[in-house]
């Protein structure tokens, strides 16, 4: 059984468009993406590696982020778009996914897995990309989806329960739904935990402007009920996009642990 995953954490996209500009030299930027994670006490920064069955980043960009990182006391977790399409493409976009993120030599895999996972076939395409990324990487998997599974009743909710040892539910975006809350994400997924007792609940909240309404006081609410409820951390989307306002806002924040 893996150790549970706790503290806070920072998704990251374009690793090019985060912590500097286009003329920013990859070690400066991996330098940079060090010290500001250091100084927000983040626990893990995720990298996209994949995209479907193609590979997302330079791994020599990446090694410039994730080898910073780890000399900083911080983990990498890489993470994938996964398509589905079918059994044997889902398998290829696991198998491509765990594989980079092996060679990277980071602490877990995340399965970023939506909208296409809804169409008929879908549980056979989660079992192949979970497959996938087992055949090749040997730490914790993650899957990351909606927050809301009662109107996502076509997604393979239980497959990749099964099949995954974290869940991260994408709880934003709060510009759109004004009512949203964190405790209405836990309430969907308890049914699954109590199912999947192995299984551990790391809530996805929002620094991007869009997805976090420019509006700090949303992102301190989202991280009292995470406390509230006892998870023991959360992370946030994402580090290009943030607001300056709202990233202090997660800075400032130290999850309950226990």
């Amino acid at each position: 059984m893996m150790s549970r995953l706790t503290g806070k954490g920072v998704w990251t996209w374009q690793l090019r468009n985060t912590e500097g500009g286009p003329g920013t030299s990859d070690a400066a930027r991996g330098a940079a993406v060090a010290s500001q994670a250091k100084a927000a006490r983040l626990a893990y920064v995720t990298v996209k590696v994949s995209d479907g069955t193609d590979s997302y980043q330079a791994g020599s960009l990446l090694r410039a982020v994730v080898n910073p990182l780890r000399e900083a006391g911080i983990a990498s977790w890489a993470w994938g778009y996964s398509y589905g399409r079918s059994p044997a493409t889902a398998l290829r976009e696991g198998i491509l996914l765990g594989q980079r993120a092996a060679g990277l030599g980071v602490a877990g895999v995340i399965l970023d897995v939506e909208g296409e996972y809804e169409a008929g076939g879908g549980a056979d395409w989660a079992k192949s990309a979970c497959r996938g990324v087992r055949l090749t990487f040997g730490g914790p998997l993650a899957f990351s989806s909606f927050w809301k599974p009662s109107v996502h009743a076509d997604f393979p909710w239980h497959t990749f329960c099964a099949l995954t040892d974290l869940v991260m539910p994408q709880v934003y975006p709060f510009k759109r739904d004004a009512g949203l809350t964190a405790q209405q994400c836990f309430a969907e997924f308890a049914p699954y935990l109590r199912e999947y007792p192995a299984l551990q609940l790391v809530p996805t909240g929002a620094i991007a402007a869009d997805e976090c309404d420019r509006n700090p006081a949303k992102v301190t609410h989202f991280c009292e009920e995470v406390d509230a409820a006892r998870l023991g951390g959360a992370n946030f989307w994402d580090w290009q996009n943030s607001v300056e306002s709202a990233w202090e806002a997660m800075a400032r924040w130290d999850p309950i642990v226990g």
